[in-house]
């Protein structure tokens, strides 16, 4: 039997030097752009030239785009009807602000409890229906995950570990990441005292620079003209604090957090109850720590009480909702919950 030859064609496969050269350059911007940067950002390195199969988007703003928006509308219509008067409030102005593209400065303050969370929530799904780019930052790693698409304030916008007054975030005018905050409708920056003032200065000075803002206006329009949307929690931070972790500070942890001198994080009460003051508020009319009192009328930021002991025994007196932070030299951060100042006590 004679054996087959097979006859193999071979195909000469060739790639001029220009042609290597450019493939090699979309390979180094592919990579780069999956890290948030861009060859546009080296002016001694050649820029590729891209045709119709080599399609690069940026990768943050399509994130952040990748959004159902017949979901995000179903969301945000459950979110919205279960809003309270005063969330609802904060929700309209915002948003009113956001689609009138006037831009602005918003700082709620809210102890742990108040759903804070479900207010973000509720904002970022009104305005992902309609195709607008909500970014939405935590302090804290863990409250990040929080946030529908949150992520750390740090890696959101490069900002700086070791920073000072002068300081500004690594973004590069024209980089992907910087595109994306250009395209960005509101920021959500959620546990925004728990970090240093420095890092929300120097994202004010880069997005002045990003937006263009600063040769026309200099710093007459905080964020560039974004709609930032700070939240105030109750923790604290100074410059001695830096050895301790940030993670550690979430609402949950505050709000579970008890030391002496500070009222529990939700102190259950009614009319008629006995209750003790814990900080002296005024000696000179008997209101000082250990003071008893019962409950006469219950409001949002006074309670209205009969003395029971002391000189001051069956006068009326009102007790604040107070801002207290605690003097025990042995915590190693400093935090401030706003409550009342009493505690239930057992006749």
């Amino acid at each position: 039997m004679k054996a087959n030859k097979s006859i193999t064609q071979t195909n000469d496969l060739h790639i001029d030097d220009e042609e290597l050269k450019n493939l090699c350059l979309i390979e180094i911007e592919k990579f780069l752009q999956e890290n948030g940067r861009s060859l546009k950002e080296f002016p001694c390195l050649p820029y590729p030239k891209f045709t119709e199969a080599y399609n690069f988007e940026n990768r943050f703003v399509a994130d952040e785009l990748n959004y159902n928006k017949d979901e995000m509308l179903k969301i945000h219509e459950e979110l919205v009807c279960c809003l309270t008067l005063e969330q609802d409030g904060v929700y309209k102005n915002v948003l009113n602000v956001v689609l009138s593209d006037n831009g602005g400065f918003f700082f709620l303050y809210g102890f742990g409890g108040t759903e804070k969370t479900y207010v973000w929530n509720t904002l970022s799904a009104a305005l992902r229906s309609r195709g607008f780019i909500v970014l939405n930052v935590a302090s804290s790693g863990i409250a990040s995950l929080l946030l529908p698409g949150g992520r750390t304030a740090h890696s959101r916008f490069s900002i700086l570990i070791s920073i000072n007054e002068i300081s500004t975030c690594n973004l590069r005018q024209g980089s992907p990441k910087a595109e994306s905050l250009k395209k960005a409708s509101l920021i959500i920056w959620d546990e925004a005292p728990m970090l240093n003032k420095h890092c929300f200065e120097a994202l004010d000075r880069s997005l002045n620079d990003i937006m263009k803002t600063r040769s026309t206006y200099g710093y007459d329009i905080p964020f560039g003209g974004k709609v930032v949307y700070l939240s105030c929690d109750t923790s604290r931070r100074s410059d001695e604090d830096s050895g301790v972790n940030a993670e550690w500070f979430t609402s949950e942890f505050l709000n579970d957090y008890k030391c002496s001198g500070i009222p529990k994080h939700q102190i259950k009460l009614k009319v008629g109850v006995p209750i003790m003051l814990i900080r002296n508020i005024d000696q000179v009319a008997g209101l000082c720590n250990g003071t008893r009192m019962i409950v006469n009328v219950l409001t949002k930021y006074i309670i209205v009480a009969t003395v029971l002991n002391g000189n001051t025994m069956g006068e009326t007196t009102f007790i604040p909702r107070m801002s207290l932070t605690p003097s025990n030299a042995d915590i190693r951060f400093k935090f401030q919950r706003r409550q009342f100042p009493v505690t239930f006590v057992l006749q």
